[in-house]
């Protein structure tokens, strides 16, 4: 069955330049950033979600999980997922109209990559992200 997972993640490579092995401080705050978009996309994901949800199971279904477990290699990331085994038709049915996990991402990011940059640049004043 396809998965019904999207999400975006960082990895050390890409926000390196930035770093300059920086302090715990920073790894812990990216880390409650990502923490929190992710409870804020489930959150707007269940309330934004515009198919009619007859049982309330699809609706109550929309999760988000973070995975800071790497943040030592200062990898975050996290998902917004189904948990119901139709979840992934809610996604793709009528090409994707009625989607909600990928707009909610679309919505979240641009706020994500804006909070994480204001840490980062407090941190590392002139770094580039």
């Amino acid at each position: 069955m396809p998965s019904t997972k999207f999400g975006f993640r960082w990895n050390y490579d890409q926000i390196r330049p930035s770093l300059k092995d920086g302090p715990q401080k920073g790894k812990a705050y990216l880390a409650r950033i990502t923490t929190y978009h992710a409870r804020r996309s489930e959150e707007l994901a269940r309330v934004q979600a515009r198919w009619r949800d007859r049982t309330g199971n699809a609706r109550s279904g929309l999760a988000a999980q973070a995975n800071n477990r790497s943040a030592s290699n200062w990898h975050f990331e996290f998902t917004l997922y189904h948990q119901v085994t139709y979840g992934i038709w809610l996604e793709i049915r009528w090409g994707g109209k009625w989607g909600i996990i990928r707009p909610t991402l679309k919505q979240i990011a641009p706020e994500y990559w804006s909070d994480a940059t204001e840490v980062l640049d407090r941190m590392f004043k002139g770094g580039m992200l």
